[in-house]
């Protein structure tokens, strides 16, 4: 008799569901895009110091002359397409980093000690970036990753790229081009701030949990690291003494700074209250230009310059300003009039009702954020005390003795 067990068809493996495999995929191009980053900024940085050659800037010269000459192919000529490469470069940071504030401060900080990890990865081996290649989810609670496309950030730089290139243009394509990119960034934009006014979730505080993630991890690898340390060899253990000293530095300084104490939950509320100020400004801003770009449609063919219908589409915004000119179509008057209502009545209001609820969330949420960072300095001040007593020890000594 056949044994049964033969006619049940193997189980199949199992599959990850497709958002999930978004998400690590996009956490993955954003590694690879930040880690090239960095790079490209310190080679930049040393060839401007040490050689005469710009073999970077000569590349993107080239790189900026075909982008020209594909606008010219489509039937656009650029205003000033010696803006071309900047612009490029600009619209490469908004994307890695998705237009936010946060973002591009750890951008910044990450670029910054760049060479001291990657000299550290490289001198210690493979136990320390199979450590750094751990999936950030794997730690619960810490930090809600985002599985959103950085559309507004792609359509902000686009409308920044309009603007500078064909910002004086007076050909009719040229200006609905741009008419439809500012739209777009409106449209996000204000669904954006429309979605953020609402009472706001504990769960979805994350201020400095980046931050704490990355130091939990760091504070991992250390003790993995003194598991498996040899004593004897007296430049390793002074590579991890240095980096262990300076990551106990690096978190006590965040810590004293921007978590304790009194002025700290001040500094955290009047970011608060900046950042409200400033996102309702630019989404004025945004508004502003999408009027302005719809005025001067509607107005073609005139040659008047762009300038002059940002200041009658601002004169609908900004009480007591006035407008030297008159569009003759009615409705851009009701359109750019009903939008500034919308946003400084009937948004700016309920909004502004939410802040002090979205204050007291974010100091309490500081306050959890002090402890752990607290522990992550403490860790890394008894690691470095064990280190310490390692490089002092008499194996080490005889050790050093013993070396020609």
């Amino acid at each position: 008799m056949a044994d049964s067990t033969q006619l049940i068809p193997p189980t199949p493996p199992k599959r990850q569901p497709p958002q999930k495999y978004r998400i690590e995929l996009r956490k993955k191009l954003k590694a690879y895009a930040w880690r090239a980053t960095a790079t490209l900024v310190w080679i930049y940085a040393i060839q401007a110091l040490f050689f005469e050659r710009n073999f970077l800037g000569r590349i993107g010269i080239a790189i900026s002359d075909r982008c020209v000459s594909g606008l010219f192919s489509l039937g656009f000529t650029p205003v000033k397409p010696e803006d071309m490469w900047r612009i490029l470069k600009v619209g490469w940071f908004l994307l890695i980093t998705g237009f936010s504030a946060p973002e591009i401060v750890g951008l910044a900080i990450y670029i910054l000690f760049f060479p001291i990890t990657a000299l550290y990865i490289l001198l210690l081996g493979d136990s320390v970036s199979q450590e750094l290649r751990q999936e950030s989810n794997n730690k619960p609670g810490l930090r809600k990753v985002s599985s959103g496309w950085p559309l507004f950030a792609l359509s902000g730089w686009l409308v920044l790229s309009w603007f500078l290139l064909f910002g004086e243009a007076t050909t009719k394509p040229a200006i609905l081009v741009g008419l439809i990119l500012a739209g777009l960034w409106f449209l996000v934009f204000s669904y954006r701030q429309f979605r953020s006014a609402r009472p706001s979730d504990k769960g979805e505080v994350t201020l400095f949990n980046g931050l704490g993630m990355m130091g939990l991890r760091f504070v991992d690898q250390a003790l993995d690291m003194l598991k498996t340390l040899n004593t004897k060899e007296k430049l390793t253990v002074n590579i991890h003494l240095k980096m262990q000293s300076f990551y106990a530095w690096f978190f006590r300084s965040i810590t004293l700074l921007l978590m304790r104490g009194k002025r700290a939950r001040d500094r955290v509320a009047l970011f608060l209250l900046l950042n409200y100020i400033f996102s309702l400004a630019m989404l004025g801003v945004a508004a502003i230009f999408f009027w302005a770009l719809a005025l001067k449609y509607a107005d073609y063919p005139s040659l008047s310059p762009f300038g002059t219908y940002l200041q009658v589409a601002a004169a609908h915004f900004l009480p007591g300003m006035q407008s030297t000119k008159q569009v003759s179509p009615i409705w851009t008057e009701v359109g750019t009039s009903a939008t500034a209502w919308i946003l400084f009545v009937l948004f700016a209001g309920p909004a502004a009702t939410l802040l002090p609820e979205t204050q007291r969330d974010y100091v309490a949420h500081l306050r959890n954020s002090y402890k752990v960072f607290r522990k992550i300095t403490l860790s890394f001040r008894m690691i470095r005390r064990v280190l310490k007593k390692a490089l002092k020890s008499p194996a080490n000594d005889k050790a050093q003795t013993a070396s020609p």
